[in-house]
């Protein structure tokens, strides 16, 4: 976040060079994943629904980043949610990864 700050007080939107502003918009997404989950989080099955749309929308290192998040804010509470949501996550990807290899 402090990035972002820095970012926004050295250059104007219009100086902001491509890279940066992939890294800003993803940074944003990230951020509002956040705080959807930090809203759902009472509701096992919101919660499941909402992590998972937040995967679909991410980069790897955005979903390391929410992975480490998620430890420390809601392992205690959301633990079986967490890992539900991860397991078919990792299972469409291996799929994708195999399908790929015999198509080509």
């Amino acid at each position: 976040m402090q990035l972002l700050q820095n970012m926004n007080q050295s250059k104007t939107k219009n100086e902001i060079n491509a890279a940066d502003y992939k890294f800003f918009e993803a940074m944003t997404i990230l951020e509002h994943q956040k705080k959807v989950l930090q809203n759902v989080c009472f509701d096992n099955e919101l919660f499941r629904k909402e992590l998972y749309k937040c995967l679909a929308w991410l980069e790897k290192e955005e979903i390391e980043e929410l992975v480490e998040w998620l430890k420390s804010n809601y392992w205690d509470t959301n633990s079986k949610e967490i890992i539900a949501v991860f397991r078919i996550y990792m299972i469409k990807k291996v799929d994708t990864f195999y399908y790929q290899k015999i198509e080509k």
